[in-house]
């Protein structure tokens, strides 16, 4: 290898990369191999050539390097500027997480079957922390980490698209060869991004990572959003990021600053301001406040109040702060609140596509399309587009004719404020749109999140009262209570599926999911609620707990009737030489019904049902009644 290729992909954090790999496959090379795996050890072998161990680096090094809201001219080595975040289970307190034995020491799970999901809101850091812990186990050299895009996937079994990635490092190799590497102990699987995936393919993707786990023992750590399928899988155990704590903001201002003095004065500002403080409970609103704090007279009271003045900031007044006398130009002839207002529909247009990222082509498009949207020239594509990157740098440019942006919360704020200043019977039909069954609601969780804080009115008129209304457990027009319908809890339980796992004849309840496009129900309220204060009330993660009390074995004699008949989804996975496991896809009704669960359930459900119209339906709604009063009055 040529020194100045090594050179170019030794950093990681004053680690030299290279010889690190090199160290942790002779490692793995000289240790024990899972019974029936041994002869995957010529993968390691090939991995120690110059070329494979060039490869691996490289890819290595492009994960392990990131740009900031903060700073983002320049890209760190995570280790440099990482703050090792805490984390919980439902069972174990908060630690620290540092590595991968940190993770694991949270769980449930004999070290030999890891199997664990980091969960993070957005902006809290999660990605972040996951790149982190794949460094710290290439480090660590036990186990080689190979790490994967979830959204980059394409249509492939799960071992075939990990095969796809894998030959980039080694592509002399036998799909059976690689099979039984998955069975072998020696390696980690990071997935990131589950809730990066669209919609309609997760329930496809939680079977195929399920399967990965089961069939071959294969340790893996996978990464989402709350809420997402991945973290109803019975399979699985969750890992969840905290909040930030005074200390944990303070120590990611002394990372992230360059300047002591600057340093310094942000965390007087956090010391004097405990309302700023209890705010900045994500590494990204801390980054947010160090980016805008010198360019704003008041320090934003809310979140959505950072997301709407980072841009104009950065826009108007990037480098004023950092470099005074060297401004950069600005291309574009359009001002800058107009530039926002264009990017904000250059969000939404790719966002409501699942968009995420960007070839040059695409993104000239799109914002060929919102500027058309807001009124403006066309041919502006060009300028406004070198803008965005190279002024605000809310979107980057990774250097391979792909743009991303600096934090996806990016792009669901900005499509969230499009939508609030559309015409009204736009906004009705796009909540209709969420409410219905379009398969809408997961993916829009966050952007409905943020309408709730920037267009309160409309959204508790249109939304919260309207899945109220939906599902049935209010008056619309008086507002009065009623109570839930056995008939229409049983129709809410024969939308749910659960998947029966049945494994050396034994069956065991696997994952709980909707269908796609399925109707609205009040369950899916959970998809929505970030309040924790109704984490302990009656959601679907209750039914699962309630069919995994029961052996499925001894009911199988109620359920086997309906298992074996044609309404039954039956899904087969088969591989020579590994677990052979059949998939049983039941409705959650004739299940809980076969285990007598419902009535208990329906309890649950009911008694949730008043809670949530007492605490949150009947206020909204006088609350609504109140200003659609005051606003019929007025005059001019």
């Amino acid at each position: 290898m040529e020194p100045a290729t090594t050179a170019a992909i030794t950093s990681f954090a004053g680690k030299a990369l290279l010889p690190l790999f090199q160290k942790a496959i002779s490692k793995g090379l000289s240790l024990a191999w899972r019974s029936g795996s041994e002869e995957a050890k010529t993968i390691f072998q090939l991995l120690k050539s110059d070329d494979s161990a060039k490869r691996y680096c490289e890819h290595a090094q492009k994960i392990l390097r990131i740009r900031t809201i903060f700073d983002p001219d320049t890209i760190h080595d995570i280790p440099n500027i990482y703050h090792p975040l805490s984390a919980k289970s439902k069972k174990r307190q908060a630690i620290k997480i540092e590595s991968l034995s940190d993770i694991t020491g949270l769980t449930e799970f004999k070290k030999d079957n890891i199997f664990v999901n980091l969960v993070g809101k957005a902006g809290q850091g999660k990605s972040t922390s996951f790149k982190y812990i794949f460094g710290e186990t290439l480090k660590e050299g036990n186990k080689i980490p190979f790490y994967f895009n979830l959204r980059d996937f394409g249509d492939g079994t799960i071992e075939e698209e990990l095969f796809k990635g894998f030959i980039h490092f080694v592509s002399d190799i036998e799909f059976s060869t690689f099979t039984l590497l998955l069975q072998s102990k020696r390696i980690v699987i990071f997935l990131d991004g589950f809730d990066e995936v669209e919609s309609s393919k997760r329930g496809y993707w939680l079977k195929e990572i399920e399967k990965l786990s089961i069939r071959y023992m294969a340790d893996i750590l996978v990464s989402s959003r709350p809420d997402t399928e991945i973290c109803r899988s019975v399979n699985i155990e969750n890992i969840f990021l905290c909040d930030l704590s005074k200390q944990d903001i303070f120590s990611i201002i002394y990372k992230n600053s360059k300047n002591s003095i600057a340093s310094q004065e942000y965390i007087s500002i956090v010391n004097e301001n405990k309302t700023l403080e209890e705010l900045l409970v994500s590494p990204i609103l801390v980054m947010l406040f160090m980016s805008t704090y010198h360019m704003l007279d008041t320090v934003p009271d809310s979140v959505s109040r950072f997301y709407e003045e980072i841009f104009i900031c950065l826009y108007k007044k990037h480098d004023k702060l950092d470099k005074p006398g060297f401004p950069r130009e600005i291309k574009s002839k359009i001002v800058e609140y107009d530039a926002k207002d264009c990017f904000s529909a250059f969000c939404f247009l790719s966002f409501r596509k699942s968009d995420y990222g960007y070839s040059d082509e695409s993104m000239l498009t799109y914002f060929r399309s919102a500027l058309d949207l807001c009124g403006f020239d066309t041919k502006e594509a060009e300028s406004i587009k070198v803008d965005v990157v190279d002024i605000t740098n809310l979107i980057v440019n990774d250097g391979y004719d792909r743009y991303s942006y600096i934090h996806r919360s990016i792009q669901e704020y900005y499509t969230a404020r499009y939508i609030k200043g559309l015409p009204d019977e736009k906004k009705k039909k796009f909540y209709d749109k969420v409410i219905s069954s379009d398969g809408s609601r997961g993916s829009y969780g966050k952007v409905i999140e943020f309408l709730s804080d920037i267009d309160q009115h409309f959204y508790e008129k249109n939304f919260i009262l309207e899945i109220f209304n939906v599902t049935g457990i209010v008056d619309i027009n008086s507002g009065n209570y009623k109570k839930p319908s056995l008939s229409k809890f049983r129709s809410d339980l024969e939308m749910i599926q659960i998947d029966l796992l049945v494994l050396d004849d034994k069956i065991s309840a696997n994952s709980i999911s909707y269908p796609d496009n399925h109707d609205f129900s009040l369950l899916d309220w959970f998809c929505f609620n970030t309040d924790e204060k109704y984490d302990k009330e009656f959601g679907i993660n209750d039914i699962m707990n309630e069919v995994s009390k029961h052996d499925l074995n001894y009911a199988m004699k109620k359920l086997e009737p309906f298992l074996l008949s044609d309404s039954c989804d039956i899904k087969k996975e088969k591989n020579s030489g590994v677990l052979t496991s059949v998939y049983r896809v039941i409705d959650a009704y004739e299940l809980t019904n076969a285990l007598g669960s419902v009535k208990h359930l329906f309890n649950l459900y009911s008694s949730t049902c008043k809670v949530l119209y007492d605490d949150i339906c009947l206020h909204t709604f006088k609350k609504v009644k109140s200003r659609d009063e005051k606003i019929r009055f007025l005059d001019f």
